[in-house]
């Protein structure tokens, strides 16, 4: 069995639950999974419970034999001859790809973010079925669905909460600017006959201020936290995409099975990596 530490938003949960079921799938092993997030600046929760999928927790005692948290239970690792590290299994480097993975001893616990399309390929399919929202859509969401239906839609993300608010965070992923989405929405405005931009932000209230185009544009502002799986399922509904350095819209974008689907993402992804260099970007996207 693998234990799988799950940590930060739901785009990242969705990242970690996707590597671990290729993993077990290919290794036929199973998994578990930890929430232990370490980010202190937001408050985060398991947001999975919202998904057509089955996870299970380990318990104490699976914990206890493959990551020893405490100071008395490393110690005690160490006095009967175990090293704590040695069933530790920590993601390398971001957004790089590392086919080692799938050599990850039985028993491991397994922490990173995993963010590299090549580790959950392989269950594309199964995916697409499984992270599917458990409930139905509410009714103002079933009306934003319809409206998708009825035109050439074109989900629009723009990230802006901790990546403004809190300095560390601002620092190494940054925002996407204006310029980025005007030229995005420009670029699908030439490719798309009439196309209708449904804007999707943790930030409403600026984007509405600031995001001033001449293009017909439905604001999805009654969601949450609490509902973000309402807003990924309405992204994954439209026709095409224009993504925010997020892993949250990536996936709105991901689970578009539509195979003329056009996406565009930022250049830079974040501070220290352009999209073009990481294994996180499917080829076909275009990138602005």
């Amino acid at each position: 069995m693998f234990v799988f530490q799950l940590m930060g938003g739901v785009g990242n949960q969705l990242f970690q639950y996707a590597a671990a079921r290729a993993l077990s799938l290919k290794r036929n092993i199973p998994f578990k999974v930890e929430f232990d997030d370490p980010y202190k600046f937001v408050k985060r929760s398991y947001n999975l419970d919202f998904f057509n999928l089955s996870v299970e927790f380990a318990t104490k005692k699976e914990l206890a034999n493959c990551k020893p948290k405490k100071r008395f239970e490393k110690r005690w690792w160490l006095l009967t001859g175990r090293n704590p590290e040695n069933k530790l299994v920590k993601e390398k480097a971001d957004y790089v790809f590392d086919a080692a993975f799938f050599d990850i001893p039985d028993g491991s616990y397994v922490t990173g973010f995993w963010q590299a399309e090549n580790y959950i390929l392989s269950v594309r399919d199964i995916l697409l079925k499984e992270l599917q929202p458990r409930l139905g859509p509410s009714e103002a969401n079933a009306k934003i669905l319809q409206q998708v239906a009825q035109s050439n839609a074109i989900s629009l993300h723009i990230r802006r909460g901790d990546y403004v608010t809190v300095a560390h965070t601002n620092s190494a992923h940054g925002t996407c600017d204006m310029e980025y989405y005007k030229k995005a929405m420009a670029y699908m405005a030439s490719k798309v006959s009439d196309p209708v931009f449904f804007i999707f932000s943790d930030d409403m209230a600026w984007v509405k201020a600031n995001l001033s185009q001449n293009y017909p544009m439905v604001f999805v502002d009654m969601n949450d936290a609490n509902t973000s799986y309402e807003d990924l399922r309405i992204m994954s509904s439209c026709n095409h995409h224009i993504i925010a350095n997020s892993s949250f819209s990536w996936w709105g974008a991901w689970l578009n099975n539509r195979s003329n689907k056009m996406v565009i993402c930022p250049t830079k992804w974040t501070s220290k990596h352009l999209s073009a260099e990481i294994d996180l970007i499917p080829k076909s996207w275009i990138k602005l």
